[in-house]
């Protein structure tokens, strides 16, 4: 058993690119981006599918949170022994636009600060790339 796994030959590259030629066709990318242009876009063409889906997937999500809500606002009517039987409003704003103030500031506040992080980080490497480069007369 171990013999045939040994003498099996193992497939080539070219065989490879070839079986991954179809995937990244179907993502957008070109037969001729895949195999003469630079390797590189293989990856970007990957993260913006990941992207992509991930994407498709929040908006499945959502669409079905707004059906389980309106479904839940539904339910008075929906219950014979329900004595009230009134349905609730739905929703005036979508969920997103439902933040709580204090909560958006304090998203933009640690937006900001990071910012600042990033760009002390930045003028930090700056200035010791050029405290170390030989001067020019």
């Amino acid at each position: 058993m171990e013999e045939e796994r040994v003498n099996k030959p193992s497939p080539s590259l070219r065989q490879s690119f070839a079986q991954a030629c179809p995937y990244y066709m179907s993502i957008g990318m070109t037969f001729d981006e895949f195999w003469y242009k630079e390797s590189w876009r293989t990856i970007v063409y990957r993260r913006a599918d990941d992207i992509r889906f991930e994407k498709d997937d929040m908006a499945r999500w959502l669409n079905g949170r707004y059906v389980y809500e309106a479904i839940g606002r539904l339910s008075p009517v929906l219950n014979w022994g329900s004595k009230t039987g009134k349905a609730e409003p739905y929703l005036d704003l979508p969920f997103t636009k439902q933040a709580k103030p204090e909560e958006q500031q304090k998203t933009q506040r640690e937006y900001e600060e990071a910012e600042i992080a990033n760009a002390k980080i930045l003028m930090s490497n700056l200035r010791r790339q050029f405290k170390n480069r030989p001067k020019l007369e």
